[in-house]
């Protein structure tokens, strides 16, 4: 029978404490995994960055604006007036250009866009109401003309009276802005001149092709009338308009029509 040997102290600390060592040592060893974060949404990681784009961006607007702005609004009231001069029409019987005395003084109580001539100087403006009976002659100048040529070619028209206007297009279809004015002299004539506008855009302020206050004057004649209608646009071809008017000796018909050249071919007929 083999000899006991009873066990040191040490000996028995060591075989209690070895399970306990190697499973602390298991769990040193185990490292935990690295925790992957997610990187924050660009909304906020670039929040700033976007403020900063805004902020630039109202200055400059507010830049442009102080710079541009007027000059702007002027663009737009012209192609505003434009607007309505290429589309002007009035009634085939309404009077445009009016001798008679007791007709003018008439007309003249009906409408601001009635404008008074003194024969003795040929004149236009608007006299006294004690005054009307000493002007035999009226012209229609309406806003629709008078507004677009003083924005168009500052300081403005002459007044006369509006026979024709509106928006004209070519055999070609060139568009142009036909207006055919009657200007009344000292004596019975009334005084025709023509003026053609190319349309303007807001990258362009329109054209003078041709204007009897310019160089390029094309002055049609003059026409004997008593009375002058407002010519009307032909509806079967955009080229064409007709005024008719009234003389001492009948009726009669001034027939227009817009070439490629930008030039208008006169007919008269009496």
């Amino acid at each position: 029978m083999g000899e006991y040997t009873h066990p040191t102290r040490r000996d028995s600390l060591i075989a209690i404490e070895s399970p306990l060592a190697l499973n602390v040592g298991a769990r040193m060893a185990a490292t935990p995994p690295p925790i992957n974060y997610a990187p924050p949404p660009k909304g906020i990681r670039y929040h700033w960055v976007r403020r900063l784009i805004a902020l630039a961006l109202l200055i400059t607007s507010c830049a442009l604006a102080i710079r541009y702005g007027p000059r702007l609004n002027q663009r737009l009231d012209l192609l505003r007036c434009q607007r309505a001069a290429m589309g002007y029409s009035a009634a085939a019987d309404h009077v445009v250009y009016e001798r008679d005395p007791a007709r003018s003084t008439a007309l003249l109580r009906t409408s601001s866009d009635y404008w008074a001539v003194y024969p003795s100087d040929g004149r236009p403006r608007v006299p006294p109401s004690h005054m009307l009976a000493e002007s035999n002659v009226v012209v229609d100048f309406p806003p629709a003309w008078r507004d677009f040529y003083e924005l168009a070619s500052p300081p403005g028209r002459n007044v006369g009276a509006v026979l024709f206007l509106h928006k004209l297009r070519s055999p070609g279809a060139h568009e142009r802005i036909v207006a055919v004015d009657g200007f009344a002299t000292g004596a019975a004539d009334l005084r025709l001149a023509l003026a053609v506008f190319e349309p303007g855009s807001l990258a362009a302020r329109p054209r003078i092709i041709s204007d009897m206050e310019s160089n390029s004057l094309q002055k049609i004649g003059d026409l004997r009338a008593e009375r002058v209608y407002a010519g009307q646009l032909d509806p079967a071809d955009p080229s064409h308009f007709t005024i008719l008017y009234q003389t001492a000796n009948g009726n009669g018909t001034l027939d227009g029509w817009l070439k490629d050249d930008d030039s208008v071919k006169f007919e008269q007929h009496e």
